[in-house]
């Protein structure tokens, strides 16, 4: 039986070779993060191939967990055994891929991997934008969603108001004004919640962020922090590519 080249327990390296005994489940499973090092992120998820442990740190940390359902693969890539979850995974028996993962005691954990031959990518759930694109993605919903319907609420309370006051004597004239400055400053407290609800949110999500920076890092991409594989995949879909392209797995 040939060596396995061991990396560093928990350091993420970039591996390529040829898909061999390819087995893929498909589970619903609660996906927890524990940062290990500056480099590199693991995962204990309560699926197949997690042992007591990981058990009971997922169930312990079940607050904090985002349960999806995903693919769980366990291939060897040339010598080195590989086991990982993906959201969706595009792969098969002979593909040739690179894979960055992370030695976990008796095998490789991967947290991406991406097929050359199309440029496909598949990722641990979530794991699909690095911080900076988390920040503006939720910088957009705050303004698309929240500045849109707070100010449109706003309007749409003011016009009413101002019919109102002309069924009105003279001396409510100043209705108009007083409910407008009510209005202004409803809309600022408005649009201030919401800011803090993206911030919080993105910060929910940042370790998925942090992690999948680590992966694009380990493919070697450039700019791992503004890569946003949900935005680019869906710009340059064509009416041929599956549906779970852009959503499940990407093209880099």
């Amino acid at each position: 039986m040939a060596r396995v080249l061991r990396a560093p327990e928990g350091r993420m390296v970039r591996l390529s070779g040829t898909v061999s005994n390819f087995r893929k489940t498909r589970a619903r499973a609660r996906f927890v993060f524990t940062q290990l090092d500056s480099h590199a992120a693991s995962t204990v998820a309560l699926a197949p191939g997690a042992d007591d442990r990981g058990r009971e740190a997922a169930l312990l940390s079940a607050r904090a967990a985002v349960e999806e359902d995903a693919d769980y693969l366990e291939f060897d890539l040339d010598d080195h055994p590989v086991k990982g979850w993906v959201w969706r995974s595009p792969f098969s028996e002979g593909d040739r891929v690179e894979v960055a993962a992370a030695w976990q005691g008796d095998h490789y954990e991967a947290y991406g991997i991406a097929r050359p031959r199309d440029r496909a990518v598949a990722l641990y759930p979530f794991c699909c934008r690095g911080t900076a694109s988390l920040m503006q993605a939720a910088l957009r919903w705050w303004a698309l969603f929240g500045v849109a319907a707070t100010w449109g609420s706003v309007a749409a309370l003011f016009i009413a108001a101002l019919l109102l006051s002309t069924s009105l004597t003279s001396a409510s004239s100043s209705l108009p004004g007083t409910v407008l400055v009510a209005c202004l400053a409803l809309a600022c407290a408005v649009s201030a919640f919401l800011a803090l609800l993206a911030y919080s949110l993105a910060r929910r999500w940042s370790p998925f962020a942090r992690t999948a920076e680590h992966v694009f890092a380990t493919f070697g991409w450039r700019e791992p922090s503004r890569i946003d594989l949900v935005k680019t995949t869906r710009e340059r879909r064509s009416t041929a590519d599956p549906a779970a392209l852009g959503t499940f797995y990407f093209r880099y």
